[in-house]
């Protein structure tokens, strides 16, 4: 079915000279390319305004990274940077072979298992309040545990 549809697309760009809109199959279209061609509609206009203006941000970072402003590498590369988002986040897309994953997201940033430290003196201070904190609500419910017995034994005793 592809095959038809480029076929017809290649007997209609022949007899009009035109080149525009043909997909030579063996070629590697650049994803973006093929984005704004899927959102196009055959009246050359894009499906909504949304669409519109993502092209249009598209057609802004081309122009960048001819110029050298902007190069895509890795994940970051033309559509997902005019998304604002990774399109299918966690594939890897575009990548020639002999990339590494490393190498294509870079490096995970080293953390190490303490990454909360806390100097010694702040320590001891944190702990007396923790222990000041425990000692305050156990003689709070012991208090009140021997109130509770003690006027449990008064009325035993005046019946």
């Amino acid at each position: 079915m592809m095959a038809e549809k480029t076929k017809k697309k290649l007997e209609e760009a022949a007899q009009s000279g035109s080149t525009e809109g043909v997909i030579d199959p063996s070629s590697s279209i650049r994803r973006h390319v093929k984005w704004k061609m899927a959102c196009t509609k055959k009246t050359r206009q894009m499906t909504f305004e949304a669409t519109k203006e993502i092209a249009e941000k598209i057609d802004s970072l081309e122009e960048k990274a001819s110029q050298g402003s902007f190069v895509p590498y890795g994940c970051q590369y033309i559509l997902t940077a005019a998304i604002g988002r990774q399109e299918h986040p966690g594939r890897v897309r575009d990548a020639r072979a002999g990339v590494t994953i490393k190498q294509y997201f870079g490096s995970a940033p080293r953390t190490s298992h303490s990454s909360f430290s806390i100097a010694p003196e702040e320590l001891e201070q944190l702990t007396q309040q923790i222990r000041d904190q425990l000692e305050e609500s156990i003689t709070e419910k012991v208090t009140r545990q021997l109130m509770l017995s003690f006027i449990q034994m008064q009325s035993q005793f005046q019946s």
